[in-house]
């Protein structure tokens, strides 16, 4: 259970919210117009750069836990 809690977004998205979002490998996100959360698996390399296929350029997302290393051109 604490595992889940460290990295709540993720976990729903990869669980039972699975259907309130869109993911990638390494990347997951609620649907804009469901809930503003984005979470990655936590160690994952390209994490960083699925985001740019799931975020769209000038949108806001939180993260609620791990946070990918983002370039200035992610």
């Amino acid at each position: 259970m604490s595992e889940s809690l460290d990295n709540p977004v993720w976990s729903s998205l990869t669980g039972e919210h699975a259907s309130l979002g869109r993911r990638l490998a390494h990347t997951a996100r609620y649907h804009a117009d469901v809930a503003p959360f984005v979470g990655v698996d936590v160690g994952a390399p390209t994490a960083g750069k699925e985001l740019a296929d799931l975020v769209a350029p000038g949108e806001a997302v939180l993260f609620v836990g791990p946070a990918p290393e983002l370039s200035s051109t992610a």
